[in-house]
Parts: structure tokens; C-alpha cells; sequence
């Protein structure tokens, strides 16, 4: 059975409709009301009810010619992930009483671009317990909460079980509803394919997600079944279908032995599940949207053992024929991976596929260890959303809504903002330490700050909007009778991303250098120069930019003063979070650089005023680098392993037959693991393309472009982000 075009085509009608239907205004009426009158109950209870609501009374929509069922008239778009389901009225209730105050709180410090946020607690880049939903069933679920009940005293514990248990068995009631639809429509198919897929996914709703999975099939059903019903059900974006290659290839080899599948039909199964992971509706119709739905690959098991094998090949055939746009592929890599797995990427990336990122598994799992992690389970990330990291199964990691500028903090110590009294400021220094516990002193107070409000708001979490049915599948929460929003998963986290490294580890070192080694300036005639955007010094702004070394360079003295100031930033995190754990530093990137960059004066590293700051653990754009491999060649000088989240570095290679070649960039991925990188990112362009592009966007309707933890088509980005990314290519030709 082939994924066609058929059935690409009723997702399109339908979710292009379901929103407006007066079955959904009707139902989020009845939620509406019964929200209403559960006020007062606990929240897990509320929560459970309401499962149970819409499992009886939602309409359930089977196609025809798609291969899968999850598909619920519930109100959320096609490309949303979470938040904004029907459910989401406990929430957004509560707007109100928590995130208003919370933003007014921030918005002294994202008016003055030092920061950027917008909720106290995370909705989004979550990831259930595929392992245990595959092994288990929510059959298995249900039977592990009541053992837990029968020894549970505490009141709350014993509620919170009983809403597990409510919530599941809501789910199993769904899904035989999918099946008794499904053989409705079975009796009148329009065609014998038609029939066929509508005859297994009658079979599969019975068995699935009730029970464990037992075919590859059903795998694939659990998987896309459960991110989608957690979405709707609980209003939490699921952000990631897992590490599919490792979970599935058990079920495939399977099936392929006893010959219930060949590999063609397999690959068929997984190009269907990828129009879930792209802002598209069909393969032509693209939308200028981000997606939010990782495939994870590669890494390794639970044991340590590499993972490369045939749905790993399938994955990388499936998105390279998919000529997908926002698809994120995780693509996991460490220094023992087989040079057949490095090949893959890089005859991958060769052909111009700008949708991957490569964390490293050398620097991640140690990361995750090293804040009290096991290796079992550190060993079993994914990437929650763009890259960030969060541990499958077993962690809960709010983020991704917090960003903290490093740039904007050493400018606010030089230039003391009077609309920020509280601030430490140095506009006198007799030597570079004392500017820099200044600064230092600076980067602590902000991420207090913005920890200590999201532990007050994260605190409450649990009194408006519990999770039972995602709750149910993460490990601990039924152990410990807890609630994710409650604590009770295994590990409980929040991190607070900051941004700008090169550009605040370029301008630190040009103070310490030209004022107080150099002596070429006074502190007092360098802050003026700084703040009239290096006007009528231009000479020495060049000599900032090509004489002085920066990040990327490979200078040795320049490598240990930067490793000492990323030690440093490694310890401004710490804090206690609202769900009984701690907050971790973070330095995963997204666009912040760019907006933020854009609303900033020029800096002590020679960038000028408003312009973008440096991309992740990348060296600034007007930084001179020989090559990437130098690039990848410096980061050795670093721990990376402080921080447990992606710390990317961004390449950009220009697309040229000579240069691009797939063994070439194999090789650069491979020592990238080598060299203890935390995340890679590459692009392949052509610099007269791009420029080409700008003139003539019709004729490069299909220009894929990664931006900063995902890619987008390059026609529907801004002209400031078109402008960003031109400006990457290292070699303009």
C-alpha cells in the first residue's frame, strides 16, 4: 500500500475546514461549560473529565487512502502541535492571573533587548515515553497506576492515579472509535487500496495504543497516535517523534523475517509519517511556518551500543525523495559511530538537504551526567523541538522561551541604563578584572532574576493544569503519585538559553587586549568610541576585526581566556525550579541572535549597531576564518560538556562541485565528533543562487535554507533573515 496522493490531498480538505465545523464550536462550548463547573476539584481530575468528554463526543475522521488515524475534530490547525486545543482552556483562563504579571515583570529587560521571553512555563518540545507506550500499551499504563494505588495514602497521590487511569482508558475509548469508523467506511470504499486501508486500520484502533505494539505497523500508529492525541487531549506540543530508527528497527526486522513487510512498503510507512514533521499539508503546498516535530537517528541505544541500520538508510531516503522543507532530522553522532553512518550524512548534506543537525554524543551524554543523570537514560535523548536537549521518557525540560543576551549584558555594564537602576555598572576600570566581575556579576543577576519568576509561576503549574495522560507515560510520575507539572517525573528542569557567544567572547577579549594590555586607548576613550558606533574609527575597528584574535581562530592564549569565561557561564545556572529540580545553562540558539542583535548598539568586537549577533557556538560573521575545518579544529580547546544542551555551531559551505564533495563532508562531520563539538549544523548554498534568489524568487521555489534550529523555504524568510544568511557564506564566489 503506497502513501498517495489521494491521501495527501484529504488532509489538505480537511484541515483546512475542521477548525470552522459548528461539531467543533459545539464541543468547545460543552468544555467550556464543563470546565466551569468542575472549578474547585483538583486539577488532575478536571483534566481527566475532560478526556473523558472529548473521547465520547468529538468526531473522529478516518481517511480513506492514508495509512494512520489520529485525526480528531477538536479545533487545533494541522501545524499546531499543542497549546492551543480545546483543552487549553484551563490554561489560557489563567492568562491573566500568571503570564500577564510574569510579562510584566520581563518587559523592562526585553525592552532594553537584553532579554527574550514570553511564558513562565513550557507548553512545547516534549517528549512522552515512546519506549514504554510501544512495550506496554496503555493497557500496560493503566495496570502499572493501579498497582500504584493500592499502596498510595496520600490523598493527592491516590487522585492524581485515578486521573491516570480515567485519562488512558478515555484514549482506549477513542481509539474504537476510529475503529468502528473505520469499518463504517470500509462497507462503502471507493476503491480496493481504500478498502485494504481502511480493513488494517479497523484491526490496528482494537489493538492500538491499548496494547503493546507487535508489528512495525502498529509502531508507527502508536507513535504518531500518542503525539497527536497528547497534543489535543492535554494542549502540550509533543515536539518529537522520537528516536525512530531505534525503536523501530526491531519491529521491522520482525515483520521483514516473517515476511509481513518488504522494504518498499516500510519506506512508504515512513514517508506518510513525515508530512507530520514539515508546514506542509501535502508535498507542494509549503507554508511560512516553522514546524516543531523532530525524527531522531543514529546515537545509540540505552547500552551505549552506535545505532546505524536499515530505517536509518529509510529516514535519510525518505526526507531526501520527500523534498521536505521544515522536516527537523536529528541525525545523533559520536566518534564510534561506523564510517558507513558518516558517508550517509554526508552523501545527505552533499546533495544540498539543508534540514539536519548533528548533536554529538560525546558531549551531550556526558553533559547530562555530569547534572546527575544517569547514563542509561542520558544515553536517550532526543531532540525536543529544534535541537534542544531533553531526556526521552524520563525528563521534563521547560525552555525554549527564555533567552538571555550576553552582548546586551556587557553593553548594559559599560552603558548604565537609568530605566535599570539595579543593574552593576564599570564606566571606570583601572584593570579588565574589575570590568569583568562587573560583567559577570551581571549575566548572575539577570538569570536570577528570570529564574527565581519562573519558579514563583511554575510553582502554581500544578493547581490549574495537570497532565495525567502525558504524566502517565514518564517515568516516576506514577511511581511517586505525582503530576509532571508536580514534579514527578524522573528528572525536572528548566533551562535559560543564553545567546551571542562569540560576539560577547570577541568584545571581552578586545578590552582586556587593546585597553589594558595594548594600552592603545583609554577605558574612558574606548567606551565613547564603542558608543558612537566606531564613527570616524574605522582603522581601528579594522584592527579589532583582523588584528586581534577571535573566536574560530585557533589562538591558544585567545582559547584559554574564553574557556575560562565559559567556565564561568557554566555556573550562573543552579537555581531550584517550581517542580522540585534545578535550571541548567543553556546556550541552544534559534533567531533571537538576529532580532535581538538588530535592536542593539555596536559592541567592543567591531560590530557595528544594530546588526546580528554571532550564531550559537559559531564565530561571528565578520570574523576572517581560513576554513571550516579550522573552525572545527579550535573547539577542542573547549569543555562543551559543561552545558547540557546544544551548543550548535553553524557552517556554511558553499554549494560547489569541488568542494561539497559527500566523503569531504563525512570526514569534517566525523572530526566534528572527534573534536568534542556539541551540535553541528551545516548548510551547502551557493552564494550567486541566493543572490539570485533576491532578484528572482520564482525561479527558486524550492531553496531550502537551515536558519537557526530549523530551515525554511529562503523565498518566505524576511529580507533581514534572507540578508543573515547571505552574509554566512564564507566564500561569496
Amino acid at each position: 500500500m503506497h502513501f498517495s496522493t489521494a491521501g495527501s490531498e484529504e488532509l489538505a480538505a480537511y484541515y483546512s475546514q475542521q477548525e470552522k465545523t459548528p461539531a467543533v464550536q459545539a464541543l468547545l462550548a460543552e468544555l467550556a461549560t464543563l470546565c466551569a463547573a468542575t472549578q474547585g476539584q483538583p486539577a488532575c481530575l478536571r483534566k481527566a473529565q475532560l478526556h473523558e468528554r472529548i473521547a465520547r463526543v468529538c468526531d473522529v475522521k478516518v481517511f480513506a487512502h492514508f495509512p494512520f488515524f489520529w485525526a480528531i475534530s477538536d479545533g487545533r490547525s494541522r501545524t499546531n502541535w499543542g497549546v492551543r486545543s480545546p483543552v487549553s482552556q484551563l490554561w489560557q483562563a489563567t492568562e491573566e492571573s500568571l503570564t500577564q504579571p510574569y510579562q510584566e515583570e520581563i518587559a523592562p529587560y526585553i525592552d532594553a533587548a537584553l532579554f527574550h521571553g514570553w511564558r513562565p512555563i513550557g507548553y512545547d518540545h516534549h517528549c512522552p515515553s515512546y519506549d514504554r507506550l510501544l512495550s506496554e500499551g496503555l493497557s500496560g499504563i493503566i495496570a502499572r497506576a493501579r498497582a500504584q494505588l493500592e499502596i498510595t495514602k496520600s490523598q493527592d497521590g491516590r487522585v492524581f492515579l485515578e486521573a491516570c487511569i480515567r485519562s488512558n482508558e478515555a484514549v482506549i475509548l477513542l481509539a474504537e472509535r476510529f475503529a468502528q469508523q473505520a469499518e463504517a467506511l470500509f462497507a462503502n470504499a471507493p476503491d480496493e487500496a481504500a478498502a485494504r486501508n481502511l480493513r488494517r486500520i479497523a484491526a490496528t484502533a482494537r489493538r492500538i495504543p491499548a496494547q503493546p505494539a507487535a508489528t512495525f505497523y502498529e509502531a508507527i500508529c502508536c507513535i504518531l497516535f500518542m503525539r497527536e492525541i497528547i497534543g489535543s487531549l492535554e494542549g502540550f506540543g509533543v515536539s518529537t517523534f522520537g528516536h525512530l530508527d531505534r525503536l523501530l528497527y526491531p519491529y521491522y526486522a520482525d515483520d521483514l523475517a516473517a515476511g509481513r513487510i518488504n522494504r518498499a512498503e516500510a519506506k512508504d510507512l515512513l514517508a506518510a509519517l513525515f508530512i507530520f514533521t514539515d508546514a506542509k499539508f501535502g508535498l507542494t503546498d509549503s507554508f511560512a511556518a516553522e514546524t516543531s516535530t523532530t525524527i531522531v537517528l543514529g546515537g545509540c541505544d540505552a547500552a551505549g551500543a552506535p545505532v546505524c541500520n536499515d530505517i536509518t538508510h529509510m529516514l535519510l531516503e525518505a526526507a531526501a525523495e520527500g523534498g521536505y522543507t521544515g522536516t527537523k532530522l536529528i541525525a545523533r553522532i559520536s566518534s564510534v559511530h561506523p564510517a558507513e553512518y558518516f558517508n550517509l550524512l554526508g552523501q545527505f548534506i552533499s546533495e544540498g538537504h539543508n534540514v539536519l543537525v548533528m548533536p554529538n554524543d560525546d558531549t551531550l551524554i556526558p553533559a547530562s551526567c555530569r547534572w546527575n543523570k544517569r547514563l542509561e537514560d542520558a544515553r536517550l535523548y532526543v531532540g525536543g523541538g529544534c535541537h534542544e536537549v531533553v531526556l526521552g521518557g524520563t525528563e521534563v525540560c521547560t525552555r525554549a522561551d527564555s533567552w538571555i543576551s550576553l552582548p546586551g549584558l556587557l553593553l548594559q555594564t559599560l552603558f548604565p541604563s537609568s530605566a535599570l537602576p539595579a543593574f552593576f555598572s564599570c564606566t571606570q576600570a583601572d584593570c579588565y578584572e574589575a570590568f569583568y566581575r562587573a560583567c559577570m556579576a551581571n549575566v548572575h543577576l539577570l538569570h536570577n532574576r528570570i529564574a527565581a519568576a519562573k519558579e514563583r509561576y511554575e510553582r502554581i503549574w500544578r493547581d490549574f493544569d495537570a497532565t495525567p495522560l502525558y504524566s502517565a507515560t514518564l517515568a516516576g510520575c506514577i511511581e511517586n503519585a505525582r503530576d509532571v507539572t508536580a514534579g514527578g517525573a524522573r528528572y525536572n528542569t528548566v533551562s535559560l538559553s543564553m545567546f551571542g557567544a562569540a560576539t560577547f567572547l570577541d568584545s571581552l577579549f578586545a578590552i582586556k587586549t587593546l585597553v589594558f594590555e595594548e594600552k592603545q586607548c583609554s577605558f574612558a576613550d574606548f567606551r565613547a568610541i564603542v558608543s558612537q558606533n566606531f564613527a570616524e574609527h574605522e582603522e581601528l575597528r579594522q584592527y579589532i576585526l583582523h588584528r586581534l584574535p577571535r573566536h574560530g581562530q585557533g589562538d591558544a592564549a585567545y582559547n584559554a581566556f574564553a574557556a575560562d569565561v565559559l567556565r564561568d557561564l557554566s555556573c550562573v545556572a543552579g537555581q531550584p525550579n517550581g517542580r522540585g529540580g534545578i535550571v541548567t545553562p543553556a546556550f541552544y540558539p534559534h533567531d533571537i541572535f538576529l532580532s535581538c542583535g538588530c535592536k542593539t548598539q555596536a559592541t567592543p568586537d567591531g560590530r557595528l549597531a544594530f546588526t546580528p549577533f554571532s550564531r550559537g557556538f559559531s564565530p561571528s560573521e565578520n570574523t576572517p576564518i581560513a576554513s571550516v575545518t579550522d573552525i572545527i579544529r579550535n573547539l577542542q580547546a573547549f569543555d562543551l560538556t559543561l552545558f547540557p544542551e546544544s551548543f550548535a555551531t553553524e557552517l556554511t559551505l558553499p554549494a560547489a562541485p569541488d568542494k561539497n564533495d559527500a566523503t569531504a563532508i563525512a570526514a569534517l562531520i566525523q572530526t566534528f565528533a572527534e573534536y568534542g563539538g556539541s551540535t553541528l549544523q551545516l548548510n551547502v548554498l551557493d552564494y550567486a543562487v541566493l543572490r539570485d534568489a533576491l532578484e528572482h524568487p520564482e525561479a527558486h521555489p524550492n531553496l531550502t535554507v537551515r536558519v537557526c534550529g530549523y530551515s525554511q523555504s529562503f523565498n518566505s524568510l524576511s529580507a533581514q533573515q534572507k540578508n543573515e544568511v547571505i552574509g554566512r557564506m564564507m566564500e561569496k564566489g
